[in-house]
């Protein structure tokens, strides 16, 4: 029986070495990443501070379909491998897509006078908008089982209440960018700051010490409280206030910031606006 020189046989090992290390590195970029360049080139052509040119969206909408198509056929086990951030931009992003397509399908929105409770031109005009089915890495899935089921259940990031949006002029301003795992905290610190100082994020006014703050907060303040100690050292506000107002006055301006810490302010919340975030239309 032959042996096998020293020189092959390191040569052989180094080969092997060589080939394991390229496998590793190509399936850990396709753990970690998802490419959602076209969704971010679809926000930069149709978004402008913080509205959707719909009308000129459902006249090119492609980007958006193979984007979703993309969304649709992406392996949830692939998903899953991803780091944390890249899980929670793949969400985010997929709520924000799946919301602007259904707008885009019903648009323009001709509501209905029985459902006189809400303006004519918004998402509330859509029968099952949040409960409809939509593929998602394989499985039906709604908005309400991204935002709740997966999102709000299996992450603890409360800030994603300030990047989802629900198509109305009270939500968050959406991005002309998508979500991406490694911007992640800056871009969501951003939705924050930007949001909390608009007309609809907060406002307060000092001759009656009432800090109006979004319903957002009313609704998933709860959300907040685990996650935002009460490093201010508030006192007499149940735990939910005591959390929201932590983690808000962060991302406010000081005279704001002073009105917090040096009394104790009455928070109520806006009334939630649900027309429709779009550019205004040209009138006619």
């Amino acid at each position: 029986m032959k042996l096998i020189s020293s020189a092959k046989l390191l040569t052989g090992i180094l080969l092997i070495a060589v080939c394991i290390c390229e496998e590793y590195a190509s399936g850990l970029t396709n753990e970690t990443f998802f490419d959602h360049s076209l969704f971010n080139r679809f926000l930069g052509r149709f978004v402008v501070a913080g509205r959707v040119n719909y009308a000129g969206a459902k006249i090119e909408s492609s980007d958006l379909n193979t984007y979703l198509l993309k969304i649709a056929s992406e392996p949830k086990s692939k998903v899953f491998s991803m780091k944390e951030p890249e899980q929670i931009a793949f969400y985010i992003n997929a709520y924000n897509a799946i919301t602007i397509k259904t707008i885009l399908d019903h648009y323009p929105i001709h509501g209905s006078l029985l459902n006189f409770l809400y303006p004519q031109n918004s998402i509330r005009q859509i029968k099952n908008a949040w409960s409809e089915k939509h593929t998602v890495h394989g499985e039906p899935l709604s908005l309400d089982d991204i935002e709740h089921n997966i999102l709000r259940k299996k992450y603890r990031e409360p800030r994603i209440h300030l990047a989802l949006v629900c198509a109305a002029m009270s939500c968050p301003p959406i991005r002309n960018e998508a979500y991406r795992g490694e911007l992640l905290d800056k871009q969501l610190n951003d939705q924050a700051t930007k949001f909390l100082n608009s007309p609809y994020g907060t406002r307060y006014d000092a001759a009656s010490k009432t800090l109006y703050i979004s319903s957002i907060f009313k609704w998933y303040g709860d959300d907040f409280v685990g996650a935002y100690k009460n490093s201010l050292d508030l006192k007499g506000y149940p735990p939910k206030e005591t959390a929201v107002l932590n983690f808000i006055y962060r991302f406010l301006k000081e005279p704001i910031q002073k009105a917090i810490i040096s009394s104790k302010v009455k928070v109520k919340y806006l009334k939630y606006d649900w027309t429709l975030n779009q550019i205004p239309l040209p009138a006619n």
